[in-house]
């Protein structure tokens, strides 16, 4: 059995999902005080603040998948073939 595909506005949602955790992440990363010690302290606190909150968006896509795929596969059972 295949893995159901993620619908169109799913992929939406997740793809809108990471880019702003990417997006919150690399300014709460700006907002430590290292940050201004130099530009390559900067580019460095902007980057490891973009992958933690890339990180935590997809362990939130991560806990939330099964919880919504099951709702997803029980409507696509029932459709008439």
């Amino acid at each position: 059995m295949a893995w159901p595909a993620l619908p169109r506005a799913g992929r939406t949602v997740v793809t809108a999902g990471l880019g702003a955790g990417l997006v919150v992440g690399a300014l709460l990363g700006l907002t430590d005080p290292v940050s201004r010690v130099s530009g390559y302290d900067w580019v460095r606190c902007l980057l490891i603040g973009a992958v933690r909150g890339g990180a935590l968006v997809a362990a939130g896509y991560v806990i939330v998948w099964p919880l919504t795929s099951r709702r997803t596969r029980s409507e696509v059972q029932h459709e008439p073939r």
